[in-house]
């Protein structure tokens, strides 16, 4: 079989399982019909799709049977590393996912260190459950070259600074091995498994947690720029105060409208407002005090300086946000679609704002996807 033909098989393939995905149980002539792809060509593929046991009939034998995908048991062991802890879990193909652990791990931790604690946690799951895996995925906030499979570098994460992951993790596991952006794990999550690519091809993402960022696909294809930073909107200067960033930059936008920036702001308001620490404590200061109330307004206007740029250049048709909690989402949600539109973006709605699920599931879930 020539390159050629080797490349055609593959995307017939692959036409074949995101049809099935996202469309659920289809017939062989369904799948020819849809996809362009010869009859023949789709038998061919469904009977070696079927011995791998990746996707199974309705009525096993039946060459008019309906079929669908194999959900229950091929999956991907995915990390996620964050400031000092790394969530580890299995997602299986058809999103749903099983929380395997948390391993924490000091602040000065090394790289070599966090990728021990990859490995070791990798290993048991491996060996717990070896069978059905389709690769191991790991999600890190920063700068990644998801194509050489390293980390670049992550302003949370102080010795983490062009780190070959994936060269690391497949030499002690053997197994395929797969890294990328935080953000852009996020968003995949919502395309791939909310299944928003059935509907939509130009979509922008946008993370406010310890830090903020965006990612964007476009025409169904993930943007991750020359340099791998697509979407680093958190770094652009927007104040005059002189806030010093993580990043090494001064009055980064995350200075401003990250949630430890406005926990900040809050406690300088309200010394004694008593816990607050999260996205959702957060949530409920805001609905109890007016003060409160305009300092996320006012955080949001400076998101909007930017955001406001970006959006009028890449005209998505849908903006998911996604945060730690979805009442902080929902509730940043009006005074983002007010502030963009007060900055020219005018023909914006409501209904091309969507809310995402907790950003600690749609990490794991995005490197699967």
């Amino acid at each position: 079989m020539s390159v050629e033909q080797i490349r055609k098989r593959r995307k017939n393939q692959y036409d074949i399982l995101r049809g099935l995905h996202f469309d659920g149980r289809l017939r062989r002539s369904e799948l020819s019909r849809r996809f362009g792809i010869r009859k023949s060509s789709v038998t061919n593929i469904v009977v070696e799709l079927i011995k791998n046991g990746v996707i199974a009939e309705d009525e096993p034998g039946d060459t008019r049977s309906r079929v669908y995908l194999e959900s229950k048991n091929f999956h991907v062991v995915a990390a996620a590393v964050k400031p000092r802890e790394i969530l580890f879990g299995r997602v299986f193909m058809d999103g749903r996912m099983e929380h395997t652990g948390v391993q924490t791990f000091k602040a000065t931790a090394s790289s070599r260190q966090i990728l021990d604690l990859l490995a070791d946690r990798f290993q048991r799951d491996i060996t717990d459950r070896p069978e059905h895996i389709l690769g191991l995925g790991v999600a890190v906030r920063g700068l990644v070259d998801p194509h050489e499979g390293r980390g670049l570098f992550a302003a949370n994460l102080p010795n983490w600074k062009d780190v070959p992951v994936r060269e690391v993790l497949q030499e002690k596991l053997d197994y395929p091995v797969l890294i990328d952006n935080d953000v852009r794990c996020q968003l995949r999550a919502n395309a791939w498994f909310e299944r928003l690519l059935k509907s939509y091809s130009n979509l922008f993402y946008l993370s406010i947690s310890e830090g903020v960022a965006g990612a964007y696909i476009a025409h169904g294809k993930m943007v991750v720029g020359a340099r791998f930073c697509a979407g680093e909107i958190g770094h652009v200067k927007v104040g005059n105060e002189g806030r010093r960033c993580q990043c090494g930059g001064i009055d980064c936008l995350e200075m401003y409208c990250s949630v430890p920036a406005l926990i900040a702001e809050i406690r300088k308001a309200r010394p004694n407002i008593g816990p607050l620490e999260t996205a959702a404590d957060v949530a409920r200061a805001v609905n109890h005090d007016p003060a409160i109330e305009k300092i996320l307004d006012s955080a949001i206007v400076k998101f909007a300086q930017v955001l406001s740029g970006a959006w009028s250049a890449l005209d998505p048709e849908l903006l998911v946000i996604g945060s730690h909690d979805r009442g902080f989402s929902r509730l940043i949600c009006p005074l983002i679609l007010r502030h963009l539109k007060e900055h020219g973006c005018r023909t914006l709605s409501a209904a091309q704002i969507l809310i995402a699920d907790s950003e600690d599931d749609t990490l794991l879930k995005g490197i699967a996807a």
